[in-house]
């Protein structure tokens, strides 16, 4: 194969054959995409809101069953087979999350609660199978290669919470255990400054090569303590990143930056970066991804709009149209590494964006990408109103470093 990316080398063994590896992944996208709506025929969910459309999407999809490989035909008969189903949303998650199960509870190997978005305190419940732990458990394995190797010594810090079936923690560790590499789960920076110092002193202890965490995080660790010096390479994943961060955090840590893409009601692995640094690759064997306008209309790759995702090998909740929220577009541009899969480049949360009457609106990262250039900075947050009077607030987090010295922070 004629490609660097270790997702692609993943997909090769799990795809054997003698033709190109994009016409294998094609035919094999719209196999898991039948086999998908037929799990949510049996979904309480799809069955009221979907009708007779996941019938016809089957048809679409079934009426051409050839034994040749043709990958334009598959991927046109995969967007015209979904383009009419309904959308699914958040709340519709929250509301009926056991209408979307298509196995019985005894099937269900993990369950992870999160809060929706919004003051409704709605919580989702995303459950897995093994199988669907598993996909996800050989995502995070190859996708790191790209970040460590194993037999060099190299060991993970994961700055997130999780050890349960399901959650982060618990498949990374997974994953990595399946390469001899060492996953310690940190959790967050606690946020009293006297458990910071314990937290802080724990993860030097453990000699981490590469950290994986929020961009906010990991800038604020860099901020507030001392560069480990052990740390080779970092994985921004769980919020958008703008390009100053990535900056930032490569001159605060001399270490190689790499983007990931994931929700929890897909599993958490959505798209990693590959070492040439154009964007994370999609996870395209399991997750369908359309960008669609306001209207919902699927528009073309490199334009940009509203991330809507289908899976295609969730047994335990097959979700169709998903509508993330988040404003992205993607890029089927040949990456430098090879890779057949697309890359996806994920701007802002939409409901994190300044919206200014008459004048558009200013996305979270493009705020974000100004604020992060402040070498004062450790954290931030925003907000604005319309009235009575135009006003934007910044409120702003120092280092300890600048703490006193506020004629350099104005």
């Amino acid at each position: 194969m004629n490609t660097t990316n270790r997702l692609d080398r993943l997909l090769d063994s799990i795809l054997p054959g003698p033709q190109p590896l994009y016409d294998r992944l094609s035919a094999h996208r719209r196999q898991k995409l039948k086999r998908t709506l037929r799990w949510a025929q049996k979904t309480k969910n799809y069955q009221e809101r979907a009708g007779d459309g996941l019938a016809k999407a089957l048809s679409i999809l079934s009426g051409q069953d050839r034994e040749e490989f043709n990958s334009q035909r598959d991927e046109n008969l995969i967007y015209k087979a979904i383009e009419e189903l309904p959308f699914t949303y958040p709340s519709d998650l929250a509301l009926r999350p056991d209408e979307f199960l298509a196995v019985s509870q005894d099937d269900v190997e993990g369950v992870v609660s999160i809060p929706t978005s919004g003051s409704s305190g709605l919580i989702k419940r995303i459950y897995s199978t093994a199988s669907d732990l598993e996909n996800i458990i050989q995502f995070f394995q190859y996708g790191m290669l790209h970040l460590v190797e194993p037999g060099r010594g190299d060991k993970v810090s994961l700055m997130m919470p999780g050890r349960r079936p399901g959650t982060v923690g618990h498949l990374l560790t997974a994953a990595l255990d399946r390469w001899g590499i060492a996953c310690h789960v940190a959790d967050f920076i606690p946020p009293d400054i006297s458990e910071a110092q314990r937290w802080f002193e724990e993860l030097i202890r453990r000699e981490p090569t590469c950290l994986v965490g929020l961009p906010s995080q990991i800038f604020y660790l860099g901020r507030l303590f001392p560069k480990i010096p052990t740390v080779k390479s970092l994985l921004l994943s769980g919020e958008p990143a703008p390009e100053s961060i990535r900056q930032a955090l490569t001159d605060d840590w001399g270490s190689e930056v790499f983007l990931h893409y994931g929700l929890t009601e897909f599993g958490l692995g959505g798209a990693v970066e590959c070492r040439e640094h154009k964007g994370p690759h999609l996870r395209e064997a399991d997750l369908l991804a359309e960008i669609v306008d306001t209207n919902g209309r699927r528009l073309n790759d490199g334009e940009e709009g509203e991330l809507t995702i289908t899976s295609l090998s969730r047994r335990a909740m097959p979700i169709i149209r998903y509508r993330t929220g988040d404003r992205a577009c993607l890029i089927n541009k040949l990456c430098p590494c090879g890779s057949v899969l697309r890359r996806l480049l994920v701007k802002s949360r939409m409901a994190d964006d300044l919206t200014f009457e008459d004048q558009g609106y200013l996305t979270f990262s493009q705020l974000s990408h100004e604020v992060y250039e402040l070498p004062f900075l450790t954290a931030f947050s925003a907000s604005y109103r319309q009235r009575p009077q135009k006003i934007l607030t910044l409120n702003l987090g120092l280092s300890p470093a600048w703490l006193g010295r506020s004629d350099e922070a104005e």
